[in-house]
């Protein structure tokens, strides 16, 4: 009877730690393979690339897992490196309210800037897409909550000015719905943890993103407090079905890309709550510990 309490208690655990969620990625392939056509589930989920340039995403060696907050479990395999001219990865995570109902997608990784290259105001990272086809020849152009990094210095062409910058989101990838959290700024090379947040919970008309900013050092909330920085609201018609996640990399310009392997990520995951993309592992531990208890009990009362 015990031991049927303890496999209850630790299914109902796992289950609520990812019960919506829909993609855990912790990029764990062999260092130095193409993230194209990979999968962190047995094909459920998928990467594919869209644009013809050169330059494949590709994972790094174990020693990149990137740092994360508490209480998050530590990285698990390698990580993510992009950047420069090169392939948009996106990754399939289903078909969320396609362009009839409402709803909320959040996603969480740790991210590392080490090369601003060339970008002269701002570029984007990744977010959400609304198409989830294989391969392509162009750039997406429709990307939901969109994460973007500013160089607090501007000087056109000059790398070596830019050395720090400052974190952003847009609801849409357009500049109008784009907000910058100008109070912080980062230095090239650290560890950030951001989330993501798409809240169309009262249609896509009236959608809006949020972002939340945290270092390793920091502990991450139960619940989701008060964001760091808000993209203003707006949408578009093409933003109603959205069935991707990808990180991007310009096509064939490198006038405003980051630089080669300028961006590190680890740690990928989305959900439809903040618990799906901050799991409780103190919440798994306290019912590994009272199944360690009760088999404890039991050995004592067997001899």
């Amino acid at each position: 009877m015990k031991m049927h309490l303890i496999a209850t208690a630790l299914f109902c655990c796992s289950s609520f730690v990812s019960a919506t969620q829909i993609v855990y990625e912790p990029f764990d392939y062999p260092a130095g393979t193409s993230i194209t056509g990979q999968s962190p589930d047995g094909g459920t989920h998928s990467w594919n690339y869209r644009a013809t340039a050169s330059g494949d995403v590709t994972t790094v060696t174990p020693a990149s897992n990137l740092a994360l907050p508490s209480p998050q479990p530590a990285g698990v395999g390698n990580s993510l490196q992009f950047g420069g001219t090169g392939e948009t990865e996106r990754i399939n995570i289903g078909t969320n309210n396609a362009g009839t109902g409402s709803g909320v997608l959040f996603y969480s990784y740790a991210i590392k800037v080490t090369d601003l290259g060339k970008i002269t105001a701002s570029q984007l990272v990744g977010g959400f897409n609304n198409d989830n086809s294989t391969v392509g020849s162009t750039n997406p152009t429709v990307i939901a909550a969109t994460l973007w990094v500013q160089p607090t210095d501007n000087t056109v062409g000059d790398a070596s000015y830019h050395t720090a910058y400052n974190l952003g989101i847009s609801t849409t990838s357009g500049a109008a719905t784009r907000v910058f959290d100008l109070a912080d700024t980062y230095s090239l090379g650290t560890t950030l943890f951001v989330i993501g947040e798409y809240d169309f919970s009262t249609g896509f008309a009236a959608a809006t993103s949020h972002l939340w900013i945290y270092s390793p050092t920091d502990t991450l909330p139960d619940t989701a407090p008060t964001p760091t920085v808000s993209g203003t609201v707006g949408a578009t018609s093409s933003q109603t079905n959205l069935l991707s996640f990808l990180y991007y990399q310009n096509n064939t310009s490198s006038a405003n890309s980051f630089g080669n392997n300028g961006i590190n990520v680890d740690e990928l995951r989305i959900g439809t709550t903040w618990t799906d993309v901050v799991p409780e592992p103190a919440s798994i531990s306290l019912v590994s510990l009272a199944a360690a208890s009760l088999l404890t009990r039991r050995t004592r009362r067997i001899a």
